[in-house]
């Protein structure tokens, strides 16, 4: 960790009788440690010094919110320290800004995010994975965890199928130059399918017959409040979709439904299509 430059050196030598300020600003300076930066001090007229934090590269220093979030500023947020008074043996006073949050316990640290190069790293990855229709991948960094992480979405009112987790990876301590790499993309094939989809699939594994979607002529409407309107009419979204396991010698053997807020598909009565319900001759 740097504290000072080569300046207070240099003053404290080549004007002894303000040998007690650079002392003291340099005692000030041991209070507030830097990570991937240095403090750096010069002269503001006769009796001024004034110390700024100056971070490494492509460094810079984060704020963040009570809940985490990333505090925009106008303005680059940059520490500094101001002596003023300085031509006699003491100082007038002190002025800090920016620093009451930072200590010797909670050093000043300067982030450079180009030194893990995460961003690229993850498009590299990303250029490895099968392109998938109705969904995308989404990225980015979060200063506070120092991560750049990826995780795959099905578009809305389609959903992955089959489910097993979501589909996402991260690289970690991208202020180094290198970044931790953590997956759970095990090569697993997915696809992003609406309900009509899922079952649509669903009926190419039934012998001797298929899915069937009802319309709401044939159904009870079950709705939630969204879009236009709600209740069971106007412009509410459908909580499902239904759906009749219908045998090609026209029998009715189930009835399902695919819930369009998740895209689960579940039994509401009758058999279940794994049993092959269609497969077997019934007597009149």
């Amino acid at each position: 960790m740097k504290l000072f430059n080569s300046f207070l050196l240099s003053a404290a030598s080549a004007d002894e009788s303000r040998g007690a300020c650079n002392s003291l600003i340099r005692e000030k300076l041991t209070e507030y440690p830097i990570v991937g930066g240095k403090w750096d001090c010069s002269r503001l007229g006769k009796d001024n010094i004034r110390c700024d934090v100056i971070c490494d590269g492509a460094g810079k220093i984060f704020e963040f919110k009570w809940n985490g979030e990333l505090k925009q500023r106008k303005n680059e947020f940059i520490p500094f320290i101001r002596a003023s008074d300085c031509s006699g043996d003491e100082f007038g006073r002190f002025k800090t800004k920016w620093l009451k949050n930072f200590n010797v316990e909670n050093p000043i640290e300067c982030l450079d995010f180009t030194a893990g190069d995460c961003e690229n790293k993850a498009k590299e990855v990303l250029d490895q994975q099968k392109e998938i229709k109705n969904g995308s991948w989404k990225c980015a960094l979060n200063e506070r965890s120092r991560q750049f992480s990826c995780s795959f979405r099905c578009n809305k009112r389609t959903y992955q199928t089959p489910s097993f987790g979501l589909p996402e990876f991260r690289f970690s301590q991208c202020h180094t130059k290198n970044p931790e790499f953590t997956s759970s993309l095990n090569g697993d094939e997915f696809e992003c399918f609406s309900c009509d989809e899922k079952i649509d699939e669903l009926s190419t594994k039934i012998e001797n017959g298929s899915f069937i979607k009802l319309d709401s002529r044939n159904r009870r409407e079950i709705s939630y409040h969204g879009g236009g309107g709600g209740g069971n009419g106007g412009g509410g979204e459908n909580f499902s979709t239904f759906y009749e396991l219908r045998c090609d010698d026209g029998r009715v053997e189930a009835k399902y439904r695919c819930y369009n807020r998740g895209g689960n598909v579940a039994r509401v009565k009758g058999s279940s299509w794994d049993d092959q319900p269609c497969s077997v001759k019934k007597n009149n």
